[in-house]
């Protein structure tokens, strides 16, 4: 298979990200009281640190912009190193390397914060707009959701393997997220991603890929929820008074797991033949494709598909609108807040998204 054309490295490059974004945004709780211990911070200062990062979800939209100006390669990149930088940074400061005047403790802790924010919504964009652009249609639910999985379980899988690993103090926990900031968001991207204007590729994967990477979801939560039901069991501190060192099986098996079925991708087979996702135009054709002639190329050796794609035709007979003024996806983002669907879309992830948000803030420094 010839890569140069294929979605497969894209997609591997977004997969590998996503569990980092949403694995160190949601694990405050792993260093956040020894972050209060080391510096002698109050609570009141401690829930001001940790909710500053989510605060700045207000100015998502400028790491959005910035994934639509410089493409995915440029925000990706920047995001692991931002990200990375950032919590290096709450660690420098945490250990005493560097001295921070007291009075200003909260203040740059928060901007650290923020600054870890901004690295993983700039990650998060360009995971979900190479997905989008290099999916069709048929494949674009399987992918989101595979990449909402490793979001969802990042944060457990980080917990499981800084538990698995031989540590002098919770704050330890900084250069290793740092580190997966860089060797599975800003590597890949240096490696797999192709500049701005070649991001779009034609899609190979098939449901086999995506029922490989749900088999790994499955697995992680089965490893993360386990571990967790052993430590509840055992105890925590007498867990802790038995270790005499690091558990070397689990900092192997864990990685293994979260990252093992997303490497995996590139051995299975892929689609028999590989189309364009609908939006791309046919590189033999210099016009371009109706939207009808899409739909029947991406369709073609599908005959319910196709058979179902008719049943959208306008019920007169006439043929749907070639022009893309009324597609969501072709406007810019002011127009697209104009409409009823993105607020609907926006008031939802501020009801599902934020509720869990709170929970797990409110949860990790209680």
């Amino acid at each position: 298979m010839d890569y140069s054309k294929s979605s497969m490295p894209l997609l591997v490059s977004a997969f590998l990200a996503a569990g980092i974004t949403g694995g160190t945004t949601y694990a405050f709780g792993l260093y956040g009281q020894a972050l209060k211990e080391e510096l002698h911070l109050t609570q009141a200062q401690l829930d001001t640190i940790s909710s500053a990062s989510f605060c700045a979800g207000v100015a998502s939209w400028i790491p959005g912009l910035f994934v639509d100006k410089c493409g995915e390669r440029c925000a990706m990149i920047s995001g692991g190193v931002l990200g990375a930088s950032a919590l290096m940074s709450f660690w420098v400061i945490a250990r005493k390397f560097i001295s921070v005047p007291e009075e200003g403790i909260v203040a740059i802790l928060s901007l650290c914060g923020v600054l870890m924010f901004m690295g993983s919504a700039l990650i998060t964009g360009s995971v979900f707009k190479l997905i989008v652009r290099n999916t069709l249609p048929i494949n674009k639910g399987g992918a989101v959701g595979v990449a909402k999985g490793f979001v969802g379980l990042g944060s457990g899988a980080f917990s499981v393997l800084f538990e698995a690993l031989d540590r002098k103090t919770d704050l330890d926990f900084l250069p290793l997220a740092a580190f997966f900031f860089l060797a599975a968001c800003t590597l890949p991207a240096v490696c797999f991603l192709p500049g701005k204007n070649n991001c779009q590729r034609m899609d190979v994967s098939t449901p086999a890929h995506y029922s490989s990477l749900y088999l790994g979801l499955v697995a992680m939560a089965v490893l993360v929820v386990g571990q967790a039901f052993l430590e509840l069991m055992e105890g925590n501190e007498e867990r802790n008074n038995q270790r005499d060192g690091p558990d070397y099986l689990m900092a192997t098996l864990v990685p293994c797991v979260w990252f093992g079925p997303i490497l995996g991708l590139f051995l299975l087979p892929t689609a028999t033949h590989a189309v364009l996702p609908s939006d791309v135009q046919d590189e033999d054709d210099d016009s371009p494709l109706t939207a009808t002639e899409k739909e029947s190329t991406l369709y073609k050796d599908d005959p319910e598909l196709e058979e179902s794609d008719e049943e959208g035709v306008d019920e007169m007979g006439g043929e749907p609108d070639v022009t893309s003024s009324d597609r969501l996806q072709d406007r810019n983002l002011a127009q697209v807040l104009m409409t009823v669907p993105a607020w609907l879309m926006l008031w939802t992830c501020v009801i599902a998204v934020g509720g869990g948000t709170v929970m797990t803030n409110n949860g990790s420094n209680g």
